[in-house]
């Protein structure tokens, strides 16, 4: 029998590949690399071509097709009679939708180490919300967020995690790059003196999201500028309203909508892209950011959570109120007009990600974290 300690990530679903699963994709990766027996287990919906791109990372997937419309009672029966039959050594739940079900299940099932994980801030979520966060945060025997900008909207603290050193057991580890992105470094050099100025706004087309921010921003650029396009990656509720949007702002025929790009397309992509915009209403880290910044590409994004300690006002790129459509204008218009600026930032912005959010140093976080347990 093996000797190895069993983990099991617990997620909602795989239907998207955002943020929250790319850090379970570089979780697993860094696990299994430190020599765990690692299954990724899904309570819902499973996209098939993620299913595939999951197993080909090496990622053991358990589904457990549980059917959310019988209710949490029988979401809270099958996730603990999962891990009871199983008897995993740890659990590490990434705490979102339904809650509190799994670490209620984890501890009814008596496995021994619970570790939660929190992905958005607290900003727009109620009262009542808040406290089961601080329940959840209780009945867990470690619980981390992704940026102490999140871990203090839900807990009034901050504690970031640092290998080696004495930790808290409510802590903080960034978030990393995923590492399939390799700059191609011929096109970033071409990008320098390219003719016409790419920007592009990357993350799923919905309300928190930001995006409507973007394109009344754009427009003042436009007037001021004939060598701009506009473009936006992703896919979700908002994609009509948007393109509607453009249509109505006259700026149709600027922009480009890419739908979903997988991540060697957008390996490609970020290498073509002068100027990022993260228009977020509220964002728990910036993920969107790291990936750009990797590409020596500038950013300009909202002045919210997680996104004010990876972006350096004046380093790395601009941060601006939400909603603030002149400032945003403007300091789009100032990085167009100042190429000498976007290159010097660019070079601050991968130099950052690589000292700060790279998978190499998440890597040794993680197992430095998950050798004291």
């Amino acid at each position: 029998m093996s000797n190895q300690k069993r983990v099991f990530i617990l997620l909602r679903s795989l239907d998207v590949f955002g943020g929250t699963e790319i850090q379970t994709l570089n979780l697993a990766k860094a696990l299994i690399a430190s020599g765990y027996e690692v299954a990724l287990v899904l309570y819902f919906e499973v996209e098939p071509q993620l299913k595939s791109f999951f197993e080909d990372e090496g990622i053991q997937l358990k589904q457990l097709n549980i059917d959310s419309s019988k209710g949490l009672g029988r979401t809270f029966s099958e996730i603990t009679g999962f891990l009871k039959k199983e008897k995993p050594d740890i659990v590490h739940i990434q705490y979102m939708n339904p809650g509190l079900i799994p670490i209620l299940a984890a501890k009814w099932a008596s496995v021994p180490i619970i570790i939660g994980q929190i992905h958005q801030p607290a900003t727009y979520y109620k009262t009542l919300h808040k406290l089961f966060v601080k329940i959840a945060d209780k009945m867990c025997d470690y619980f981390m967020s992704v940026s102490l900008n999140t871990q203090k909207s839900w807990f009034q603290k901050e504690f970031l995690y640092q290998v080696g050193q004495p930790f808290e057991r409510n802590f903080t580890i960034y978030n990393s790059l995923y590492n399939i992105f390799k700059p191609n470094e011929a096109l970033l050099l071409e990008k320098r003196n390219a003719k016409r100025i790419e920007l592009a706004v990357v993350g799923r087309l919905r309300w928190e999201k930001g995006q409507i921010f973007a394109l009344e921003s754009f427009v003042g650029v436009c007037k001021k500028h004939d060598n701009v396009h506009l473009h936006l990656v992703g896919v979700g509720p908002d994609e009509a309203f948007l393109m509607e949007k453009c249509q109505e702002l006259g700026i149709a025929d600027k922009v480009t909508f890419h739908g979903q790009l997988a991540p060697a397309k957008l390996n490609e992509f970020y290498n073509n892209i002068h100027l990022v915009i993260v228009p977020s209403r509220f964002e728990a880290f910036g993920l969107t950011a790291i990936e750009a910044m990797y590409f020596e590409t500038p950013i300009i994004a909202t002045n919210v959570d997680g996104l004010k300690e990876v972006v350096r006002e004046g380093v790395d790129g601009f941060l601006v109120e939400f909603g603030k459509n002149e400032i945003l204008t403007e300091r789009i218009n100032l990085l167009i007009e100042n190429p000498q600026m976007r290159i010097d930032m660019g070079i601050a912005c991968r130099k950052r990600v690589e000292d700060n959010f790279s998978y190499e140093k998440y890597n040794l976080i993680i197992k430095d974290f998950y050798s004291r347990l």
